[in-house]
């Protein structure tokens, strides 16, 4: 019986030819050489692993054309050597960790009925020119000392002003900039939420959802109030939304800050005025509440909105 090696037929010449130009191809290539002249190998290693270095450089020629890797995207190849065998084991390609880590700060950073470009804003972004330059500092404060966790209460911001003046957009440069740093914060639109309550009131749904929202609004680490003195008051916006939040809120001494079209005085009488009653009583209380949890700062620019709609 004839041996299977003798019953194998050698390649034609051109194909041998072809092959070799294809091996030599590879091991002259850079990424291959590089590992080759770090790990010595010698010529019998080389022709022992050439399945793998092929496998690699193939693989790294994917990534070049196509940005990533079919079979595997996020990962990028390492050639190793391991126990006197070439292999290749896959690690997070730069890009991966960096959208990993921008969707981790993302998920500290919580936006309710507001665009969600506003999760991206960053402080680079926020023009600190004219009467705002005042507020850059106290804003770096503010993030350094909640930073620090040292226990102690820090102020937040009541930033008043027109409408398109950016109280909203340096807010959210504010949670942002506290994701970095893994610290909490929810920026919600509250005229729009108590608009979104009127709506789910009477349905099953009501009790869960705005149990949920209420709460995460009294325990996160940094509350926004986006708007307020927008929403339509009644005395159950102020007595049973408003006040249990901000009373617990300064109980637990959590910070706090507010954006506005009114200032304090407008908002304390708007709080005042309902669709059944007035009562100032309950507004200065309310009211109270806000300016210990935050300092107030008229914020004067230009109407931005409109210039970039120009």
């Amino acid at each position: 019986m004839r041996k299977v090696t003798e019953m194998i037929q050698p390649l034609p010449p051109f194909l041998q030819e072809k092959m070799a130009e294809q091996k030599e191809k590879i091991l002259t290539a850079p990424c291959i050489q590089e590992f080759l002249q770090k790990e010595q190998l010698t010529a019998s290693q080389i022709n022992d692993n050439f399945l793998v270095l092929q496998q690699y450089y193939e693989e790294k020629k994917e990534i070049e054309a196509k940005g990533k890797l079919t079979h595997f995207p996020g990962y990028v190849p390492v050639l190793v050597w391991q126990e006197g065998h070439a292999l290749v084991e896959y690690q997070l390609s730069e890009q991966e960790k960096r959208r990993q880590k921008q969707e981790k700060e993302q998920s500290y950073m919580n936006c309710l009925y507001l665009p969600r470009s506003l999760q991206t804003v960053s402080l680079e972004q926020v023009n600190f020119k004219g009467n705002k330059s005042k507020l850059f500092p106290k804003i770096l404060h503010m993030i350094e000392a909640l930073d620090e966790r040292q226990g102690n209460y820090v102020p937040g911001l009541y930033l008043y002003g027109e409408f398109g003046v950016g109280k909203t957009f340096m807010m959210a440069a504010l949670c942002n900039e506290l994701a970095k740093k893994h610290i909490s914060s929810l920026l919600i639109n509250l005229s729009m939420f108590i608009s979104e309550l009127k709506e789910k009131m009477g349905t099953p749904e009501y009790r869960s959802y705005s149990q949920h929202i209420l709460q995460k609004m009294k325990t996160v680490s940094v509350l926004v109030m986006d708007d307020i003195g927008m929403e339509s008051m009644s005395d159950w916006v102020r007595d049973d939304i408003l006040m249990p939040v901000l009373q617990y809120r300064m109980q637990e001494e959590k910070t706090t800050c507010f954006t506005s079209n009114l200032s304090p005085q407008k908002l304390e009488e708007h709080f005042a005025d309902t669709r059944t009653s007035t009562n100032h009583l309950k507004a200065k209380r309310l009211m109270e509440r806000i300016l210990f949890l935050a300092d107030p700062f008229l914020v004067e620019d230009k109407n931005n909105r409109q210039v970039s709609r120009k």
